[in-house]
């Protein structure tokens, strides 16, 4: 990311002014404000008082096109988004292209003054697949279409590098490189 200031209140989790994010294909895209809200737990403590609808849990209450309810124009996905979807890194591509295909639909209704388009949604109950949870490098669960299964499976799929590099590849980024960004 290059640009931006830090938001006066709410720090480095909030860039605003005129941004250029780098994406791993090359791109340079555009923004006038990013969020971080990435992790385990969602980083949303600060837009309590923003006058979203949050969830208990913390989420960021979203439709099933990953809007925001009385954001015009905000969609949350991932981590930080309430709502079904499993929280799995290799999901997010999926929704990344329904929210992309939103914003697509918004900026041509408004280019062309024309009315607010019908949204595309999500799979109905959100995205699912596997999901696997390991603890240390040798135990675990996960859930696979078939069932449930135990810490041998776990530990053998994904207990060496947590998927970090086969995640990161599909991104463009090498193991080291997203160790070193924590």
């Amino acid at each position: 990311m290059e640009g931006g200031i830090p938001h006066p209140t709410m720090g480095a989790a909030v860039m605003l002014g005129q941004l250029t994010v780098n994406t791993s294909t090359g791109e340079n895209l555009g923004a006038d404000l990013l969020f971080y809200a990435q992790g385990a737990r969602p980083n949303t403590e600060w837009l309590s008082k923003s006058g979203l609808n949050m969830e208990p849990s913390g989420h960021i209450t979203i439709s099933a096109s990953y809007a925001v309810p009385g954001a015009d124009g905000i969609f949350a996905l991932g981590d930080a988004a309430g709502g079904s979807d499993a929280k799995a890194a290799w999901l997010l591509p999926k929704a990344a292209a329904i929210v992309a295909k939103n914003i697509y639909l918004l900026a041509i209704a408004a280019a062309t003054s024309k009315k607010t388009p019908v949204l595309t949604e999500g799979p109905k109950g959100g995205f699912s697949g596997i999901l696997m949870v390991p603890i240390g490098k040798s135990d675990g669960a996960g859930l696979l279409p078939f069932g449930v299964v135990g810490p041998w499976l776990v530990k053998n799929v994904k207990g060496g590098d947590l998927f970090v590099s086969k995640i990161g590849a599909g991104w463009g980024y090498s193991t080291k490189t997203l160790l070193l960004q924590q």
